[in-house]
């Protein structure tokens, strides 16, 4: 499904208010719900991003929709919170963090069945895994025209992200997963930066107080972020440019997956251990100079939690 085509104005800060609302319900007519969350005292024009991000949050496994049959028109079918979420509450209801955790997760999982499958993933999904490809040092302009379009077509991907709407719609959904960061350069010109800390911060594996093998604490991490190198959606969206599709390098991990690690652990979330056997070694690069570690151990300001 494409979530950046008819369903554009979809957006994680809906979704928030969605869930909780129909978390509270069972079965219900959309128009209670439109007539529930957009007051037509309170709220002016359509109603197109809640529609829209009631059709994501199906797509992704947020909500179920009931009606007479499949044809049911999504105005006029009965939708529900599904399970998954509903059990889940508790937790998202009173940290916004965890509910940006849970929608990146079943996005992502979607993303990763449909590749399975041989299906084409979500076009969010692929642009995550192609913005965290590229270099934190030359970062993409928030300016479609001034580099993403370009990239795009060289890279076989301009079906995904293809008018400047649905780029700016894709920043909107990057940085509301935790996986960028806008930046301001002088004359005003704007960047989008490919970081993926806060994402990661939220996904880091079970570490013993021992530390983890770094290439186990990079496959755990690409696992539950698998639009970061080594992942499943990384792989499929590199695998769209014949050219990107053949190895470089014996680098591990690339320029954004190094960026995240490296302010983790400048902020003392994380250290990265160098010891003398090396058969555990993930390579990286990073300002242009390859860097290398043999475990991960979390600091005392590490957590879990």
């Amino acid at each position: 499904m494409k979530y950046l085509a008819g369903n554009l104005q979809a957006s994680v800060a809906v979704l928030f208010p969605v869930c909780r609302w129909l978390a509270d319900t069972d079965q219900v007519h959309y128009g209670v719900a439109k007539a529930a969350l957009r007051p037509e005292s309170l709220v002016q024009g359509g109603d197109d991003a809640l529609l829209a991000t009631f059709r994501v949050g199906r797509d992704i496994g947020l909500f179920s929709r009931h009606g007479a049959s499949l044809r049911t028109p999504d105005q006029d079918a009965l939708w529900a919170l599904s399970e998954a979420p509903r059990s889940q509450r508790d937790s998202w209801y009173t940290d916004p963090l965890k509910f940006r955790r849970m929608v990146r997760g079943v996005l992502l999982a979607k993303a990763v069945d449909d590749v399975v499958q041989n299906e084409t993933p979500s076009d969010v999904a692929v642009g995550l895994a192609w913005l965290l490809a590229q270099d934190p040092a030359r970062p993409p302009a928030a300016s479609y025209s001034d580099g993403p379009e370009r990239a795009f077509v060289d890279q076989n991907l301009k079906s995904f992200i293809t008018t400047p709407e649905q780029w700016r719609g894709f920043i909107r959904w990057a940085l509301a997963l935790g996986c960028a960061t806008q930046l301001s350069a002088s004359g005003g010109r704007k960047y989008v930066l490919p970081d993926p800390t806060a994402a990661i911060t939220e996904e880091l594996p079970a570490i013993q107080p021992g530390g983890l093998p770094a290439k186990q604490f990079c496959a755990a991490v690409a696992k539950s972020l698998p639009v970061l190198d080594g992942g499943i959606i990384a792989d499929y969206t590199r695998k769209q440019d014949i050219n990107s599709a053949r190895p470089v390098s014996d680098l591990t991990i690339g320029p954004a997956f190094s960026f995240a690690l490296q302010r983790l652990a400048s902020g003392e979330t994380i250290e990265l251990l160098t010891e003398s056997d090396a058969a555990d070694r993930v390579s990286g690069r990073l300002y242009g100079q390859i860097w290398t570690f043999d475990r991960v151990a979390l600091t005392n300001g590490g957590s879990h939690d």
